[in-house]
């Protein structure tokens, strides 16, 4: 189905393209050479291997092949990236296969907080998607103590964007923000679903971001949009991608969105398929 496709992925009967199902088929015909049978790492689920498949340059007839023989212990096409013969590809093809093709796993529970991996897995494949976009990661809001900022960058990209999260390093974790430097509009934004000011840490680092986007506006939300406590992870996800599609800061802040409506959101940024 389209939907579980990631972003940058034109669905055609498969979020897999017919060379990568054909690499897929070959990878799986020579790993059941010596095995007799086939089990997904992660679970107690097996399948006797009674036959190889046959490759074809019909994309239809090579999804049913693989469909006919994988179905067995994946429910869903994202859970092939899984299976253990795909680590015989090369190392570029299995980066795409599990990162860059299907929308990441949606948390367990699902209006869970966010972790760092929800949030790096989400942006980095709209990162694949707008080419002149940058994203920093998922960081604490000391991040500049642990890791260097390359200053030096920021003008090679059209936007660049970091999640915060408020507490330091060596914290647990509190409440995310959005960070956005637009080098076309030149602006610094900061985007607080609850509406507060930047803490002390972020503060710091807009102040040097300043000294090398001179004469960059800044500009910072003040409006509350988030009421309940689990939602702040999607806002500043929500904040980053309607910028990149076009959307302005003023667009954006000054219409209050819902947590309901941003529980829409998080399903149309995760899969629902099982890995």
């Amino acid at each position: 189905m389209a939907d579980v496709c990631a972003p940058n992925v034109m669905y055609d009967l498969s979020c897999y393209t017919h060379q990568e199902l054909v690499e897929i088929a070959k990878s799986y015909n020579k790993y059941v050479m010596k095995r007799t049978r086939l089990c997904h790492p992660h679970s107690t689920v097996c399948s006797r291997i009674t036959s190889k498949v046959p490759i074809t340059d019909s994309k239809a007839s090579l999804i049913v092949s693989l469909q006919n023989v994988l179905g067995k212990v994946c429910s869903s096409e994202a859970c092939w990236t899984q299976l253990p013969f795909i680590d015989t590809l090369s190392p570029g093809l299995v980066e795409k296969l599990r990162y860059f093709t299907f929308k990441p796993p949606a948390p367990e529970t699902k209006y869970s907080w966010l972790s760092t991996t929800d949030i790096n897995s989400v942006m980095q494949q709209y990162a694949e998607l707008f080419v002149n976009f940058k994203f920093v990661g998922a960081l604490p809001s000391d991040f500049y103590k642990i890791t260097k900022f390359h200053f030096d960058q920021i003008s090679l990209y059209h936007k660049i964007g970091i999640v915060f999260n408020l507490d330091t390093h060596d914290q647990k974790g509190s409440h995310w923000v959005a960070f956005l430097i637009d080098n076309g509009l030149k602006t610094i934004e900061y985007f607080d679903s609850a509406g507060k000011p930047p803490n002390k840490y972020i503060d710091k680092f807009i102040k040097k971001v300043q000294k090398v986007c001179k004469g960059y506006t800044v500009c910072i939300n003040t409006i509350v949009h988030q009421r309940k406590n689990s939602e702040c992870g999607i806002y500043s996800i929500h904040f980053i991608i309607k910028r990149l599609l076009g959307f302005s800061f003023k667009d954006i802040s000054s219409k209050i969105i819902s947590d309901n409506e941003m529980n829409k959101f998080r399903d149309n940024i995760f899969s629902k398929d099982n890995f």
